[in-house]
């Protein structure tokens, strides 16, 4: 049991920078109006040789790690994760109590399906969702502990009387009211680009 709890918690830092590099990095081929797509789909689409990834499911799509979108931002939620170090060559290491590995970042979607599928957790895999909707990207991530049925229920009663907006990215976990670091920093250039 343990060792399944350590396995997933180093799926769930890479999930996460997957996440975020999609919503970040990755750049598409052909333009999507709403559509959603697993992990292996995006492996398929961003490694390989080109004809294999224009017959993939997501079409081909690159992977620019090195110029993202908000960089600031982006190293900043990255370096967020749980056991994360990003290089300002993009190389990871990532460090999970004795576990240690080191991959460059570009390469993230095939080194998580990698180690997901080696450890048994390929259910985390199959329930994280990449998608397109109005022109932006998003990532789902998958509930790592689910609540169990009782207290799900409960939460559906309250989420039917109040009027709740579905949050598509839920990269970074906020405890309490106040916005993170990042958010901070995010608001500022969103408000500072719209000027």
């Amino acid at each position: 049991m343990e060792e399944e709890v350590f396995n997933k918690r180093i799926a769930m830092a890479m999930l996460r920078q997957c996440a975020l590099v999609w919503e970040y990095c990755v750049s598409c081929h052909q333009p999507y109006l709403d559509a959603k797509f697993r992990l292996a789909d995006v492996k398929c689409g961003a490694y390989g040789k080109k004809t294999n990834r224009q017959k993939s499911k997501i079409g081909m799509i690159d992977v620019d790690v090195e110029h993202p979108k908000w960089e600031g931002t982006f190293r900043l939620k990255v370096g967020q994760i749980e056991g994360v170090t990003l290089n300002y060559d993009n190389s990871v290491k990532l460090t999970v109590d004795d576990f240690s590995c080191s991959y460059m970042l570009e390469h993230v979607f095939e080194i998580a399906y990698g180690f997901c599928s080696s450890v048994g957790c390929l259910s985390l895999v199959n329930k994280m969702v990449f998608g397109f909707e109005g022109g932006e990207r998003y990532a789902i991530l998958p509930d790592c502990n689910p609540a169990k049925k009782s207290a799900k229920k409960k939460a559906d009663v309250r989420c039917k009387k109040a009027d709740v907006k579905h949050q598509t990215s839920s990269v970074s976990h906020q405890t309490s009211n106040e916005l993170t670091l990042a958010e901070r920093l995010r608001q500022a250039l969103l408000a500072r680009l719209a000027a």
